[in-house]
């Protein structure tokens, strides 16, 4: 079988780093309001005006930039040749898939093209029957009709030299 290893941490409002930050620099955080009452997942909002962010960092932010970071917190992981694959996602894949599901996928994939809209098509195929059971759970716009997620994926594919093409690269110091 295959072992799938979670290399990163998601930038969101269940880390509590993260929620120390974003509301020691002003931002609130409550779910989505209507007709007085709450719906769905806590939210990150400026002010009370929508919509609110579940996440808590994320590239080209235009929403909040004085609280989103752009800044990744960087990782190191020593590869090894039976690490086959990394798979890079948003939230709206990791919000409904887990990592060891994520690498089941991909690996009864074909390899490319296959693997991501295999990851793809399952995430948006989750988000659908969460919005049947909560409309407020989702999206940059948590009142919008029929929608899911961002999902975004990358499959980056690893390919270790053998015992003879190391010695080779070796001798010619690579």
């Amino acid at each position: 079988g295959i072992r799938s290893v979670e290399i990163s941490k998601d930038h969101n409002l269940s880390c509590q780093s993260e929620r120390q930050r974003v509301t020691a620099k002003g931002a609130k955080i409550h779910k989505v309001k209507e007709g007085g009452k709450e719906y769905g997942i806590e939210r990150l909002w400026l002010d009370n005006e929508g919509p609110g962010v579940s996440t808590t960092r994320g590239l080209g932010c235009w929403q909040m930039p004085e609280i989103m970071l752009g800044e990744p917190e960087i990782e190191e992981y020593d590869l090894s040749p039976q690490d086959s694959f990394i798979v890079i996602g948003t939230d709206g894949l990791w919000d409904v898939i887990d990592t060891e599901e994520a690498g089941n996928l991909v690996h009864n994939s074909k390899r490319g093209k296959e693997a991501v809209e295999n990851l793809v098509k399952e995430a948006k195929g989750r988000w659908k029957a969460k919005l049947k059971v909560d409309k407020y759970i989702v999206g940059d716009n948590p009142l919008a009709a029929d929608k899911t997620d961002d999902i975004s994926a990358v499959v980056c594919y690893l390919n270790f030299p053998n015992y003879e093409e190391m010695e080779i690269l070796e001798r010619f110091n690579f």
